[in-house]
């Protein structure tokens, strides 16, 4: 039968759609250190093909400015993307006023290649408005940041669903059947 000779490039077709996948980077923030002395350690994962942070975790504790320490486990979404990145205390804090708030802005976005960035701008400071648009004590990060391959499974990227390419390989074979018939 002629049609079988369509086989191979349907299946090959099937199984390459059905193995697309997208895996974000794991950046960890251990080699940051505040001005006063503090330490931070901690990570959080980002995706590049998304532009979505998830997984945030990041701690610092103080020095010796007034500045205390903080875990973050939040970001502000409308002041984070490839370039930079705003952590709070939660997800959706409303008043931020007493909080500490942790800022990075990137020369070059991140990546989902990882590897080694260095922030042209790190700093935590102490929030004295519900917007966190004044501060205080604010103390600068120094060190690098490193990025690799989330230990997390991989996230599948939507594609057309395994019924779907079912659908649409058969149809190929009823295409490439009728042409044969015709000929």
């Amino acid at each position: 039968m002629k049609i079988l000779r369509y086989l191979p490039a349907v299946v090959l077709l099937w199984v390459v759609a059905a193995a697309a996948q997208a895996v974000p980077v794991q950046w960890s923030v251990n080699g940051l250190v505040r001005d006063d002395g503090g330490t931070v350690s901690g990570s959080f994962v980002y995706d590049a093909d998304t532009d979505t942070y998830s997984a945030v975790n990041v701690t610092t504790t103080g020095g010796t400015s007034p500045l205390p320490g903080e875990t973050y486990t939040g970001f502000d979404p409308s002041g984070s993307d490839a370039s930079g990145l705003v952590l709070q205390r939660s997800q959706g804090a409303g008043d931020l006023t007493g909080q500490n708030q942790l800022l990075f802005a990137f020369l070059a976005p991140l990546t989902n290649v990882g590897g080694s960035v260095t922030p042209f701008l790190a700093e935590e400071v102490s929030c004295t408005s519900a917007d966190c648009s004044t501060s205080i004590n604010a103390q600068s990060l120094n060190g690098s940041i490193t990025g690799a391959l989330a230990p997390s499974a991989p996230v599948a990227v939507p594609a057309v669903p395994l019924l779907g390419l079912l659908f649409i390989s058969l149809g190929c074979l009823l295409v490439a059947r009728r042409s044969l018939i015709a000929n």
